[in-house]
């Protein structure tokens, strides 16, 4: 995906035009609210302000609590490919070649995939949103660049589960409109390789749908996934045709994973949370 063929797919005549004009787009949160929305929020909620601030201060720290192994700092650069709890690194080849299931080893691939997700950009975002610390936007930049130079598309684990794709890509647009208007996100080199990288994503998970004869939470996932990336994408006409799939995958499946009693067929707690 190439800096040409992304501003051709998006109508826009420039990196920075494309930026603006996607952070301009309607979401869960609106930048020129911030400061509404921040204030509104240390008046109602004062005691979640230390919570938010000390997770942030521990994602700096490259401190992260992944699957139940409590605080564990991961050092610098993040090891996206690696189980810390057994050392088991994968290697960086064509995605589906990978094995990662690995029943006969006590290596668990959940462990680098759900760093990979980077649910912890959402804390991030909303400490930047409160202290105005740039800090924090600098951290979701380095990440990003980090990921995207240390998983090239389609290699590695990473990229070995749709799902995963999806969320991840949730996440970087959640990130986005926090941080879009950061000093942190000025430079046009990284606002060129972040939008490409997360095209990418759409154009992934469109391609690798994790479709059965029974479909779960994986199919659901990517189905939120493509309608995340075609709203962010709009502008582009491969992004409608992902929002218009997504949103028929969406519908569908809430109905039909869904029991009468109103549980996630799966029968799991964590299931039916993440489903919710």
């Amino acid at each position: 995906m190439t800096e040409r063929a992304l501003l051709g797919a998006c109508g826009a005549h420039s990196i920075d035009d494309l930026w603006r004009e996607l952070a301009l787009q309607p979401f869960f949160i609106s930048a020129d609210r911030r400061q509404h929305t921040a204030s509104r929020f240390r008046t109602e909620y004062p005691e979640a302000l230390e919570e938010i601030v000390s997770a942030a201060d521990r994602t700096l720290r490259h401190e992260f609590d992944l699957l139940g192994s409590g605080p564990q700092s991961l050092g610098t650069p993040l090891p996206w490919h690696t189980d810390f709890k057994t050392g088991r690194q994968w290697p960086l080849q064509y995605c589906t070649d990978i094995e990662y299931n690995e029943l006969d080893r006590p290596s668990d691939v959940k462990v680098p995939w759900e760093l990979s997700r980077c649910q912890h950009f959402t804390r991030l975002g909303q400490a930047f949103w409160l202290t105005g610390d740039e800090r924090y936007a600098a951290e979701f930049v380095a990440e990003t660049t980090d990921w995207i130079g240390a998983n090239p598309f389609s290699q590695g684990v990473n990229w070995a589960c749709a799902m995963d794709v999806a969320l991840r890509a949730v996440s970087w647009i959640w990130g986005f409109h926090f941080f879009a208007g950061s000093d942190a996100c000025r430079n046009r080199e990284f606002r060129s390789r972040f939008l490409r990288a997360l095209f990418l994503h759409g154009q992934f998970v469109v391609k690798h749908l994790e479709k059965a004869d029974l479909n779960g939470n994986h199919y659901l996932c990517d189905g939120v996934g493509l309608v995340f990336l075609g709203t962010f994408f709009r502008r582009a006409h491969a992004a409608r045709g992902w929002l218009t799939l997504g949103r028929s995958i969406v519908e569908q499946e809430i109905f039909t994973q869904t029991s009468r009693d109103g549980v996630d067929f799966e029968q799991s707690t964590a299931y039916h949370r993440l489903v919710l």
